[in-house]
């Protein structure tokens, strides 16, 4: 039998030393931006200062990614409340929820001149704007 095994890309260290000691701007741009998804890069910083700077943004990344998702989930899982109408009849029964119209419209008139009596009496009991 014959393995063949290839190292998945992923694995190989393909900057050089040269780039990986290089930090110009827009491998600093780079670096940060690689923070949003949590890649991170081979450049990194040298100094105390760039290096403490690297943790806050990666710490406040963290912190937004969690709060996002906990609104998601927080929405996600929130019983929404439904309107229990299912029909004309139960619209005009009903005493909890109100409804309008604007006043001398085509919608009022052809409500109020409609053949089905449930449409008038919506049309008349409407709050008029």
């Amino acid at each position: 039998k014959v393995v063949v095994a290839n190292t998945p890309d992923y694995l190989v260290d393909k900057a050089s030393e040269e780039q990986k000691n290089n930090l110009t701007f827009s491998n600093s741009i780079w670096l940060v931006g690689s923070g949003f998804v949590w890649q991170g890069t081979d450049v990194l910083p040298k100094a105390p200062s760039g290096r403490f700077l690297l943790f806050i943004w990666y710490f406040f990344i963290m912190i937004l990614t969690s709060m996002y998702t906990a609104n998601l989930t927080a929405h996600l899982t929130l019983d929404h409340a439904q309107v229990d109408l299912s029909s004309l009849e139960d619209l005009l029964t009903q005493k909890e929820y109100s409804w309008s119209m604007i006043k001398d419209r085509n919608l009022e008139t052809m409500m109020l001149n409609h053949d089905n009596k449930d449409y008038r009496r919506i049309a008349e009991k409407a709050e008029k704007k």
